[in-house]
């Protein structure tokens, strides 16, 4: 998808310019109106068409500048758009001709588009058009457009009707009050598509703010390759400056709001009945762009240090989202257990991190890729898995495993003499996913047995092992001499698991599966918070993850549960089984969940807004603390991250600015005004001592 951006302010411009630069394979338009950027100056940092084209093309001359609805009435006062489009012709790459403000009757506003593509032509025969308008301005059927058009073909000389590059298309978009509030309708941006291809025109869609990702996703895969996007990046900006302000002075939030309030920008954008007085965030966020360049409010701003810099994250961030659909991660649109394609959504998308590489970058990481955050339910098996899945390059862009503490340990130690009991029967064995070889030391220093394990980035010690530098799906099996396979907490990884069975299956010399598998029921009944992230991507029930290895030819022969934390199983090979796969208390478990999850952070949030003077850390620095992030707990609030692993102290939160510290060091400093959330990470909380006297524990909150 190529977005076309309404340059809301400098913050935003400078945002995509680095953007730009940073990802040159894409095509990027600024669009901006007349009333942000005219020939005698605008709103978005009083530039005039002309000191914004330089500054743009001297920074990234790829960039194309399009005059966004130019004609009459679309400036600050009523006019026939003739002067302001005369200094766009000399200046822009592309004109959007939009007469329709002004003339409702199509024949005129077709008689205006003709004479001024023949005036703008005359001027720059370069420059490249744009016509029709959005339904918010004038609705237009099918038909209505077609006729637009060949009225045009008729009128115009071949040479200026080729120069039309965009048709705007309307398939249900509007906005007020924040919102898209348009009901997209699939059927007519199929038919405006056709229309556009017949006409060798590019399909553009207005009003592509405040849209769900899956939405513009659907709207990709049938056609759409260009989208206009402005009021939304101007509301991200005022949020991250209504937010830093309101926390901080209630007298800087109240002149901020009058700022607002007085310059009635608001007003085009709501109801009739809109309540400005009981909605103050709303009028700042609405129309909080218009007045970046207010005096009052630049000395408002000037108090908040390193504002601009958390702007443009922001707005990164927004970018990255909007690019990332077929490049950071892809969508599930069937169940990976059974092919199933009716899936219910369990809430509206938020967003997360496509890693979990927490705490291991060595650098902060501020450009870091997030990714749309839902889970769907299979509503034939009842299997939860989620919606979006990221990138593998990028999920295991940083090795983040890491073995340290007395929890881990325990856990290989007792694996290991699960798997060696059954040594005799074993006489190789392939492990799958080990970055570091300290289960295989293990083994080996036990049995001598011959060892693989295949890890494209395996960083241990690599003697007695043979070491395959590759994906499990691109590894020949049958050319190994082995005859058992370890996943130790790997399976949850894989995300087609069917294909990992297939291939075991169809491998005749593997006789035994060993799993290392997280207990996912224990951890969802006790808010354990492993579950449905980035990298576990499916929940389901222990019967069915045994149904599902019997389907395929590997029944259960041994199981152990290591204190509600692991389960160690081992699968023999028999015949498949063709039994049926489903969960029984998944969806109400599940539910149940995140409802508490959602409250704990609202209680969290709350905890850290009534205490503005306390130093907030949140332990541990691994998966345990994504969903907290995932479900809204106010990282910016946070000081720091904590963790005792010497691999991870003095490095960043993948995708925060959050440096990670010494969990011992900071309760031995015995800070009264230090706050340490403690998150749901089950079996390692037993590792704290939390007894100090005078650090503060949200202990109402541990998970």
């Amino acid at each position: 998808m190529n977005f076309c951006f309404g340059p809301m302010s400098k913050n935003v411009v400078d945002t995509i310019i680095q953007f730009s630069l940073q990802h040159p394979e894409r095509e990027y338009t600024f669009i901006p109106s007349r009333r942000q950027i005219e020939h005698d100056g605008g709103y978005v940092n009083k530039w005039s068409t002309e000191d914004f084209v330089k500054y743009v093309k001297s920074n990234n001359s790829r960039i194309t500048i399009e005059r966004d609805h130019g004609g009459p009435n679309q400036g600050l006062i009523e006019d026939d758009g003739m002067e302001s489009m005369t200094y766009d012709a000399k200046l822009l790459d592309i004109i959007h001709i939009d007469p329709w403000k002004r003339y409702s009757n199509i024949d005129e506003g077709i008689a205006y588009t003709i004479k001024m593509m023949n005036h703008c032509h005359e001027i720059n025969p370069n420059v490249f058009y744009e016509i029709c308008t959005e339904e918010a301005i004038r609705p237009f059927s099918v038909d209505e457009i077609e006729y637009v058009v060949l009225k045009l073909r008729e009128s115009l000389s071949e040479t200026i009707f080729n120069k039309i590059k965009y048709l705007v298309i309307q398939c249900g978009t509007r906005l007020l009050e924040r919102q898209n509030t348009g009901e997209f309708d699939e059927n007519k941006l199929i038919t405006m598509l056709d229309l556009a291809k017949k006409y060798n025109m590019i399909a553009k869609e207005h009003n592509g703010d405040w849209v769900a990702l899956s939405t513009i996703q659907r709207k990709y895969e049938i056609g759409l390759t260009c989208i206009n996007i402005a009021p939304e990046f101007g509301e991200i900006e005022s949020r991250v400056i209504l937010n830093r302000i309101k926390q901080s002075s209630s007298e800087d939030y109240e002149c901020l709001y009058k700022i607002c309030l007085e310059s009635g920008k608001w007003k085009k954008w709501v109801s009739s009945d809109f309540d400005y007085e009981n909605n103050k965030d709303d009028i700042i966020l609405t129309c909080g762009h218009y007045n970046f360049t207010n005096d009052e409010f630049l000395k408002i701003k000037e108090k908040y240090p390193n504002i601009d810099n958390e702007i443009r994250d922001s707005i990164y961030d927004k970018l990255l989202e909007l690019y990332g659909f077929d490049k950071i991660y892809s969508v599930r649109k069937s169940c990976i257990f059974c092919n199933n394609t009716d899936l219910e959504l369990m809430f509206n998308d938020s967003k997360y991190t496509s890693s979990l590489s927490l705490s291991v970058c060595d650098e902060i990481k501020d450009k870091s890729h997030f990714m749309p955050y839902n889970v769907q339910i299979c509503k034939l098996c009842n299997s939860f898995q989620n919606k979006y899945i990221g990138n593998l390059s990028i999920v295991y862009d940083v090795n983040h495993i890491d073995d340290y503490g007395s929890t881990k340990n325990k856990k290989h130690s007792m694996f290991c003499d699960f798997i060696i009991e059954n040594k005799d029967q074993i006489n190789g064995i392939v492990e799958v996913g080990s970055c570091n070889g300290v289960l295989a030391n293990q083994i080996i220093g036990k049995t001598k047995t011959k060892y693989s394990i295949i890890e494209p980035a395996f960083s241990g010690n690599e003697t007695d092992l043979n070491i395959i530098p590759d994906y499990f799906e691109n590894v020949d099996l049958t050319i190994l001499d082995a005859n058992a396979i370890i996943m130790s907490d790997v399976f949850e990884h894989f995300y087609n698991p069917i294909n990992i069975l297939t291939k075991l299956q169809n491998c005749n010399n593997i006789e035994y599966i060993y799993l290392n598998h997280p207990d996912f029921e224990y951890s969802i009944k006790n808010k354990f918070l492993i579950n449905l992230n980035c990298e576990h991507t499916f929940y389901i029930e222990h019967q069915f993850l045994f149904t599902l290895f019997q389907n395929y030819g590997f029944k259960l022969n041994r199981k152990y549960d290591l204190t509600n934390f692991s389960l160690f199983l081992e699968f023999k090979r028999c015949e498949p089984s063709y039994l049926k796969l489903y969960n029984h208390s998944a969806k109400t478990d599940m539910n149940i969940y995140f409802a508490e999850i959602i409250t704990i952070v609202s209680n969290i949030n709350e905890y850290m807004n009534t205490h503005p003077d306390t130093q907030f850390y949140l332990w541990p620095s691994s998966l345990h603390i994504a969903t907290l992030l995932t479900c809204g707990l106010e990282f910016k609030r946070l000081t720091g991250i904590l963790d005792n692993s010497p691999n991870k102290l003095g490095k960043y939160l993948y995708g925060y600015n959050l440096q990670c510290s010494s969990f011992n060091d900071a309760i031995n400093n015995n800070d009264p005004n230090t706050c340490i959330i403690i998150s749901g990470a089950g079996n390692y909380i037993k590792e704290l001592e939390l007894n100090h006297s005078n650090i503060k524990y949200l202990e109402d909150f541990m998970i």
